[in-house]
Order: structure tokens, then C-alpha cells, then sequence
């Protein structure tokens, strides 16, 4: 958060701070990701700001910008006077301040210094969430205080993209064989479900099986030409599975040889499938189109399933996405 847009948080009796964190003097130890998710959080998120200290809590609009500044490290713009904020990234939705005293402040009772020990940035459905504690010390007082910015991303959508028309081949069909299927009677009857099956030693998945149906969370399903996203409401689940170059919608049939989505090679589609703060770095896998249907060019209904798996491990997250657009 900018320092201007929290003026009207009193940190002190007469002190009023921003919030944010981290000088370079002190990193942080980071996981080395083989891609780069600076990208993930780079821009303007404009929200609101909530600060608890000394008992007390206060809330307000806020704006945090965030620029992306190498390989897996993004600057945390304005968090003190003229001091940004180091930070890198954990995960493709996860990022960890460095630690930052800014400069002492000259306020009516004498000087103040506010230092930032820790701030946590988390990314699910478009939605950042920064969380960020410290101390605002001088005037006789010293105080802990946590401070919570939560907001979307303010950047102007792109032009919708052009799907073009199709030069190329599409998916295999008929399917190969082999490929794997939920067992009957484990998946709902009617109705739009998404159904994971994760292997004993899966990362994404921890060896688990569930089914999300309507009832107990949200299923958002979108497609853009060739490529289909779901998002798995309070799950924060988000699914990815994108048709090779020269199809301009999903059709029946198999996709294979992907890779991770967006670093894919075109000439075949690619396909992810993260969540609850836990992504794969690299994957290999396939998806299947049982059918899909459209109605004046918007997706109107699609049965998928899937196989993906981690860093080229042999264990496989399964999944099977039934989906009806409603009335």
C-alpha cells in the first residue's frame, strides 16, 4: 500500500503510517522455482487496508502497487517515504517480504520509526491478499500492529483475443487406449461436478479423493477460443486445459504430450491444475474432450478428464470436469 492511501490510519496518537515492507538489507530464504511467477502479482491491486494495533482496528481504501523486478523477486512500490519493498516468491501464489525499518518520520511528539518484520502475499481467484507486521516505535510508545490489504487487480483488461480460423490439425480421434476413467458409480449421477483422484505420492492432489458438485462450493467454467478454465470456489482450485495451434475451439478427442500451461509448446496444448497453495513447477500429461457443445460461440456444457503429473514423478492427479451451463 502506498504511504498516501493509508494517511487516515492514526498507527500512533499523532502518527498516521503506510503499510508494506522490506529494504534489501535482509533476505529471506526462498524455494528456487524452475518458472518465473513475478508476473502472477505485478500491477496495480486496489482494495481495502485494515489495521489492528494497541486493540484497535481501522479500515480504509487502499491502492499497492507491485512491479516485477527479476527472476522470481517483485518490489512492494511505496511501502515506506520513498522506499520500496523487496520480496520473493514461495509458489505461483505465494510471495514473503523481506524485513525493512523505514526511515524515522518527524511527527509533533518527536521522531518515529515504523519497521516491517514480515509480510505475506497470497493470489487465489484474482484476489490478493497482503498481510504485514511490525512495530511503530517513538513518541514514548512501541507498538505491534498487523495490517491486511486485500484487492484486485485495477489493470485494464486486454482486447478480447481474435480465435482466428483453423489451419492445422486437431485433437486424436479415436482415443487411445488405456486412458484413464473414474470408476462407476464414483462420480454424481446428474448434475455439474468437478472429481479429483490423486495417487499416494501426488503433491497437487495429497493422495486424496474428492468431488465439488454446486452444493457445497462454486463452480466458475469459462472458455476463450480453444482454452477452458475452472475455478473450484473455496477450494481455490483453478484448472487450466488449452487446445494445440489451429483449433480455434475445444473439440472431442485426446490432447496429449502437454506440458504446464502457459509454458506449453503450442503445436500440442497444455493443461494445470493447482491450488490450496500448491502448484507444479513442470508437468507432463493429457486431457480428453468427451463432448462439448457451444451455442452462438459460448461454451454451453463439456465432460473432461484429465491426468497430470509433477516434475516428471510417476504418481498422477485424475480428475473429471461435468459441466451444463444453467438456465
Amino acid at each position: 500500500m502506498r504511504t498516501g492511501t493509508l494517511a487516515r490510519i492514526g498507527i500512533l496518537a499523532t502518527l498516521a503510517v503506510g503499510c508494506g515492507g522490506g529494504d534489501g538489507s535482509t533476505h529471506l530464504q526462498h524455494p528456487t522455482l524452475n518458472q518465473d511467477y513475478a508476473g502472477n502479482f505485478a500491477g496495480t491491486w486496489d482494495g481495502s487496508v485494515v489495521v489492528a494495533i494497541s486493540g484497535q482496528t481501522q479500515t480504509t481504501t487502499g491502492s499497492q502497487q507491485i512491479d516485477r523486478t527479476g527472476f522470481n523477486r517483485v518490489s512492494i512500490a511505496g511501502v515506506c517515504a520513498g522506499l520500496d519493498g523487496p520480496a520473493g516468491l514461495d509458489s505461483a501464489t505465494t510471495f514473503s517480504m523481506d524485513p525493512v525499518a523505514c526511515p524515522p518520520t518527524n511527527q509533533s511528539c518527536g521522531p518515529v520509526t515504523v519497521r516491517y518484520e514480515s509480510g505475506i502475499g497470497n493470489l487465489a481467484q484474482d484476489t490478493l491478499t497482503l498481510t504485514l507486521t511490525g512495530t511503530a516505535s517513538g513518541c514514548g510508545q512501541n507498538l505491534r500492529f498487523t495490517a491486511t490489504f486485500t484487492g484486485r487487480s485495477s489493470s485494464a483488461a486486454p482486447p478480447p483475443p481474435s480465435c482466428g480460423t483453423s489451419n492445422g490439425s486437431g485433437p486424436i480421434n479415436p482415443l487411445p487406449s488405456g486412458l484413464w476413467q473414474p470408476v462407476p458409480g464414483s462420480t454424481p449421477a446428474a448434475g455439474n461436478y468437478v472429481y479429483l483422484q490423486s495417487d499416494q505420492g501426488d503433491y497437487i492432489g495429497q493422495g486424496q479423493t474428492v468431488t465439488y458438485t454446486p452444493a457445497d462450493t462454486g463452480l466458475s467454467v469459462s472458455a476463450v477460443c480453444n482454452r477452458l478454465t475452472i475455478v473450484v470456489g473455496n477450494q481455490t482450485w483453478r484448472g487450466d486445459f488449452q487446445g494445440m495451434t489451429g483449433t480455434v475451439q475445444l473439440v472431442p478427442g485426446y490432447y496429449g504430450n502437454l506440458e504446464r500451461y502457459p509454458f506449453h509448446n503450442p503445436a500440442h496444448g497444455g493443461l494445470s491444475w493447482s491450488g490450496q497453495g500448491r502448484g507444479c513447477n513442470t508437468l507432463t500429461g493429457w486431457f480428453v474432450v468427451d463432448s462439448v457443445a457451444y451455442n452462438s460461440g459460448i461454451l454451453s456444457a463439456i465432460d473432461l478428464r484429465f491426468e497430470q503429473h509433477c516434475e516428471g514423478g510417476t504418481a498422477a492427479l485424475h480428475g473429471q470436469i461435468h459441466w451444463t451451463a444453467g438456465p
